[in-house]
């Protein structure tokens, strides 16, 4: 209005931080799956946790949920992380 124009107005944005996101992402949710049941001992369970954590990403689950992708799969039992 303040420009002399009568029609409608269309706007729009492009947030630089975020177009290289996608880019960045990998074929995969999470790096491990760690699979644990009740029985763990959690303190163990978290110690195993964080010493996975330095090779990448690490969600702690106690069955393979549906929808989560990753690039190994791990079980926690008697105290030891073993490869599935």
């Amino acid at each position: 209005r303040q420009m002399g124009r009568g029609g409608g107005a269309v706007g729009f944005a492009v947030y630089l931080d975020r177009l290289g996101r996608d880019n960045n992402k990998t074929a995969y949710d999470v790096d491990t799956l760690l699979l644990y049941d009740e029985s763990a001992d959690l303190a163990a369970l978290y110690a195993a946790a964080d010493t996975l954590r330095q090779e990448g990403s690490v969600a702690l689950q106690k069955e393979i949920p549906d929808k989560l992708s990753y690039r190994r799969i791990c079980r926690f039992k008697d105290g030891e992380v073993k490869p599935l």
